[in-house]
């Protein structure tokens, strides 16, 4: 009992047609286990088409391809009424809405694992890994749940890289008196060499193609803060950093920008409150909100869509900026 099911959910009223993808998986395993295709759209009843092959015995394995809108209509109670019926069989859901929405396919209770894209080498050798119990951990472009955590394995190199952000960076309090050389070097080495060496890496992919570079700044680095001279000094520098390599790699149709958030309700947050300040957690917290003139921290998920937006074809014209996304910390504080 080691069949395949491939099921394209119906999407469409007119011109059907078997997505490449479902046929590139059928391509990967064909010879090796046997599979069926069942297309939704042709079909007068898709379910029942995926009932008679299971009754026969002979396929344990159902791989979905789901989009988001109407596939989802048939692949959601399809998946579902399967495994509560057949739960011995094995779902696997590809394509842009379980790579989109991993945890909540994966959190359902009928999707067990999940091709986090092309799954013409992840599917086969993940059946290949089932059938004889080996470990899938270290199958490429794969996330499933184990144990309480949702895991994401890496992502299979393609030799194409569209797409550099660079956000890692260190913060530190203090003036010029306070900070030691070694602080300096250690800011400089992760906010300033982290990006350079990024950068430097990325740039001959980038070159082939173009694309689009993002860096972490700061609106440290765009007004005078009491006690982060090590910090603005390297911030300041990212924004140095922004404007040359977009000079420079404007005939590669390479994009550069940065983002200059102001305070951003994280975990660090949180910790260096209860570090430096215990006991007036809350009392510091509301300080440090009320900096911003609109009231409050921004959410992480906010400086997430402008650097989505930033790196999208929809911001094609933009280069050599600096975003200030800081409620108006740095124009209307006054």
């Amino acid at each position: 009992m080691n069949g395949i099911i491939l099921f394209n959910p119906k999407s469409a009223v007119a011109k059907h047609r078997i997505p490449n993808a479902i046929m590139n998986i059928a391509a990967s395993v064909n010879g090796t286990f046997p599979w069926v295709i069942v297309d939704g759209n042709r079909e007068e009843d898709p379910y029942q088409k995926i009932k008679d092959y299971l009754d026969t015995g002979s396929f344990k394995y159902l791989g979905f391809t789901v989009m988001p809108g109407p596939q989802t209509k048939q692949a959601i109670p399809f998946s579902k009424k399967i495994k509560e019926d057949y739960p011995q069989t094995v779902m696997i859901w590809g394509g842009y809405f379980p790579t989109s929405h991993f945890k909540v396919a994966l959190n359902s209770g009928y999707v067990d694992f999940v091709i986090n894209g092309p799954g013409d080498h992840a599917f086969p050798r993940l059946i290949h890994a089932l059938e004889n119990n080996e470990p899938y951990e270290l199958i490429k472009n794969l996330i499933y749940r184990f144990e309480d955590k949702v895991i994401k394995t890496i992502i299979a190199e393609t030799g194409v890289l569209n797409i550099v952000i660079n956000n890692a960076g260190i913060a530190h309090i203090g003036n010029i008196e306070q900070v030691e050389p070694i602080d300096v070097d250690v800011l400089i080495g992760v906010n300033v060499k982290g990006i350079y060496h990024i950068i430097q890496a990325c740039i001959p992919f980038l070159k082939k193609q173009g694309g689009v570079i993002l860096n972490m700044a700061s609106v440290a680095s765009l007004v005078g803060l009491a006690d982060r001279f090590a910090y603005s000094m390297t911030k300041g520098a990212v924004n140095g950093i922004t404007l040359s390599i977009a000079r420079d790699y404007l005939s590669y149709n390479i994009r550069c920008n940065s983002i200059s958030p102001a305070r951003v309700h994280t975990p660090f947050v949180d910790g260096f409150l209860a570090k430096n300040y215990p006991g007036q957690e809350e009392e510091m917290f509301r300080k440090l909100e009320t900096s911003q003139p609109i009231g409050r921290m921004a959410k992480p998920e906010e400086i997430a869509y402008l650097a989505l937006y930033l790196c999208s074809d929809e911001a094609s014209f933009i280069t050599g900026c600096d975003y200030p996304i800081d409620g108006g910390f740095v124009k209307l504080n006054n």
